[in-house]
């Protein structure tokens, strides 16, 4: 028994045992299992983003093969398209005729949109017109209003070349040449000056100022010459003395010390001058021809000096050739009016004469005032009306008569002369 007994006792010791090792055993065999499930996870998905990207590789390539098969066939169905020449300047489309050119708002509704092309002189005039504009950008300058000056600069500035080239377009080739020339520094000289008020600069929108009113007399002063319409010696004499008084005016602007008006109003009113008395000269004899010549000659010469005097800002060069020029001006002019006095009946004569005497008489005024030009100018020219019907008269006198009014008038000349020595 107690044999049976020990030895059920060690069987139980023994299966005891047995069944804590089983439990270990059993508990490592289900760790082994879960690691083995998380391999077999792990290893599924890396083969899914494996099989993942050969697909996006496989499309890719499709796509690329489709796309250059695409490419190709376009390519070989690619068709030549046929362009025209380029469109006139001026648009050459419905809707867009004169697309290039600034607009006119004084034209009526239908044709306001764009600048209307004109005749070669109504353009130089329209030309003349836009000069001024841009000359009066002086004011704009010197209160420094940069945008108004590039403003009015662009817009007359359009307007001018405009018309400009319509008038060169109507020139001959020799003609042509020389206006491109003076255009093209004009054009140079504006853009220098908007480019002077792009900066703000007033030295330099002086610079380029005075150079572009130069430049700008110089085309107008040309445009005058091709355009001044031709006149009989008598009607060009008329428009000589006209333009004379022009110049005498520009006194004022002296005094103001407005240099670039001087050298405008000086130049264009000198060109009328020169064109009119070489009109007069042509209708006269040889002798005549000779001594009308010498004087403009020294006309000529002083304007020149006048205008270079304005160029340089210097007044007392101004006021030196200023008298200069009135002085040969009226010389010259009382040459035009020996000319072109037409003779009277003696009683005639003897009537304006009475005139010519009233008008001498009211220099004082002028005198009082120290306008030594304008006594000047009346005084020479009165003087010669009056010479020339007092020779009238004293032709039809007796022998006697004709002896006694000559030494009269003889020492009114003198008195007249000495009075024009005081004032110049």
């Amino acid at each position: 028994m107690a044999q049976a007994m020990a030895s059920m006792a060690g069987g139980l010791q023994v299966s005891g045992s047995t069944r804590l090792h089983g439990r270990r055993v059993a508990s490592v065999t289900r760790a082994g299992f879960t690691v083995r499930a998380q391999q077999q996870q792990q290893e599924q998905q890396v083969s899914g983003e494996a099989q993942s990207s050969r697909r996006t590789v496989l499309s890719l390539v499709a796509a690329g093969l489709a796309t250059g098969s695409f490419v190709q066939a376009v390519l070989a169905d690619a068709k030549s398209i046929k362009v025209g020449p380029p469109p006139p300047p001026s648009g050459g489309l419905p809707g867009t005729l004169n697309s290039d050119e600034a607009r006119d708002l004084d034209l009526p509704l239908k044709d306001r949109f764009f600048l209307q092309p004109l005749s070669p002189s109504e353009a130089a005039q329209r030309a003349k017109e836009s000069a001024k504009e841009i000359v009066a950008v002086k004011s704009l300058i010197e209160k420094k209003a940069w945008p108004y000056v590039q403003n009015d600069l662009r817009l007359r500035a359009e307007y001018l070349r405009f018309d400009l080239n319509t008038v060169i377009a109507a020139k001959s080739k020799d003609e042509k040449k020389s206006l491109k020339e003076l255009t093209g520094k004009l054009y140079e000289n504006i853009s220098n000056l908007d480019h002077a008020a792009k900066i703000k600069s007033s030295p330099e929108a002086e610079k380029y100022y005075a150079a572009t009113v130069s430049t700008l007399n110089d085309v107008l002063a040309k445009l005058d010459r091709f355009f001044l319409q031709p006149l009989s010696p008598s009607e060009a004499a008329q428009r000589a003395k006209e333009s004379a008084k022009e110049i005498v005016a520009v006194k004022s602007l002296i005094e103001k010390k407005a240099w670039p008006y001087v050298q405008n109003d000086l130049r264009l009113r000198a060109e009328y001058l020169r064109f009119d008395l070489n009109t007069v000269i042509a209708a006269k004899s040889k002798d005549e021809k000779k001594s009308l010549k010498e004087l403009t000659g020294k006309l000529y010469e002083n304007i020149s000096n006048l205008d270079h005097a304005a160029k340089i800002k210097s007044s007392p060069e101004a006021e030196k050739y200023y008298a200069a020029t009135v002085s040969t001006l009226n010389d010259v002019l009382a040459k035009l009016d020996r000319f072109f006095l037409q003779p009277l009946s003696p009683s005639e004569a003897a009537q304006r004469a009475k005139e010519s005497a009233k008008e001498i008489v009211a220099v004082k005024s002028l005198i009082e005032k120290k306008a030594w030009p304008y006594v000047q100018n009346d005084l020479r020219l009165r003087a010669e009306y009056l010479r020339f019907d007092l020779n009238t008269v004293i032709a039809a006198k007796s022998k006697d008569e004709k002896k006694s009014l000559k030494e009269l008038t003889g020492k009114l000349y003198e008195n007249i002369s000495n009075g024009e020595k005081g004032v110049k």
